[in-house]
């Protein structure tokens, strides 16, 4: 069956939102904590990032992007990329040009996101720049 991506206006997020919610939910859990599903609900709603979804008969993939202007750089961001079944990252991977093709219509001119790193098998042209490093306070 066809699979499409697309990006989603915001008045059009409510009608799909009970479906990505528990997808996003999937990468929020890797997220240590920064935000929970209605904090992306609200960044999306309020502008800040775009939900894209990929569907055939149901919705398999739910993502957000935002467009970052650096000093010097504009770059795609992609915060959360989460799939309801495996085949779907690979789907999604086909599909990226169309996502970054409208990122360089925004004016951007690069692509970051944050991923596990067995995702590197699927995205070999991306290059691993930073080590995030985290330690959390003990009260």
């Amino acid at each position: 069956m066809q699979k499409n991506l697309v990006k989603l206006e915001i008045d059009q997020v409510d009608r799909v939102w009970d479906a990505c919610a528990p997808i996003l939910k999937k990468a929020l859990d890797r997220c240590e904590g920064y935000h929970d599903i209605d904090d992306i609900y609200h960044r999306i709603k309020d502008g800040h990032e775009d939900l894209w979804v990929m569907f055939d008969d149901e919705i398999k993939l739910a993502a957000t992007t935002r467009i970052v202007h650096y000093p010097k750089k504009s770059v795609l961001e992609i915060p959360l990329l989460a799939i309801k079944d495996s085949g779907s990252l690979y789907d999604f991977r086909l599909m990226l040009d169309q996502v970054e093709g409208w990122a360089k219509e925004q004016g951007s001119e690069a692509t970051v996101f944050f991923a596990r790193r067995g995702w590197m098998k699927i995205f070999p042209e991306y290059k691993i720049k930073h080590t995030l490093m985290m330690k959390d306070y003990e009260d």
